[in-house]
């Protein structure tokens, strides 16, 4: 139970990451626009302050401002840096031609010591994409039923994914590459990280689950 809640605070952290560019930009927007109310109501009182000549106060009112329109300069060039690096980098790009997305998927691999079939379908969100996978597969005298869903990150024409599943197995087993000691009959659940590259509709991939061990696959994406 440690070890999955432990999987789910990366996957949280993982999705969280995905969007804080565009929360950092809305936030330093929204402050840059509340220094440009406060600029004009700075402006407003340098007027009062002159027509009652008061100096010192001018003085004051004028090097807040100076202030604040210092970290207005400084909230534009951020923001601007911001923006450009939401921009796919030229790195990911050499990294092959964009895959698709979204769609279904149906593949061959290998997971919880078995052959494994199956097939899964994919909904593209603007950073992070969903995947809901199935797969059924034959070991030595016993058989693995899998389920998944997983938080897929695109990076050019590679990704890396992380997830939830669960996994059932039809007789008690043990030998598991990548897992210690026996697997009860029955479900078992568990949480895992993948990383796949895109070659054209066909996706390559190796993870690892702590249901199902040492992962492979290769994916056919429609």
């Amino acid at each position: 139970m440690r070890k999955m809640f432990g999987w789910l605070l990366v996957f949280v952290f993982l999705a969280g990451l995905a969007g804080t560019g565009f929360a950092q930009v809305e936030e330093k927007k929204a402050e840059l626009e509340k220094i440009k109310q406060y600029i004009i109501t700075l402006d407003q009182k340098i007027i009062k302050a002159r027509a009652d000549k008061q100096i010192n106060k001018i003085a004051e009112l004028k090097e807040l401002k100076r202030r604040e329109l210092a970290r207005a300069k400084e909230l534009r060039q951020e923001i601007a840096r911001l923006e450009k690096a939401e921009v796919r980098p030229r790195a990911a790009k050499r990294m092959g031609p964009k895959a698709k997305r979204g769609g279904f998927q149906v593949g061959a691999g290998y997971g919880g010591g078995a052959a494994i079939l199956g097939a899964g379908y994919t909904i593209p969100t603007a950073r992070l994409d969903l995947l809901i996978d199935a797969g059924y597969g034959l070991g030595n005298e016993y058989s693995v039923l899998s389920a998944n869903i997983s938080g897929v990150i695109p990076l050019g024409a590679n990704y890396v994914g992380i997830g939830l599943g669960m996994a059932n197995y039809s007789e008690k087993v043990k030998d598991i590459p990548g897992l210690s000691g026996e697997i009860d009959k029955g479900s078992r659940f568990g949480a895992g990280l993948f990383f796949g590259r895109c070659f054209g509709p066909l996706r390559a991939q190796l993870g690892y689950n702590s249901a199902l061990g040492l992962t492979a696959g290769l994916n056919y994406k429609f």
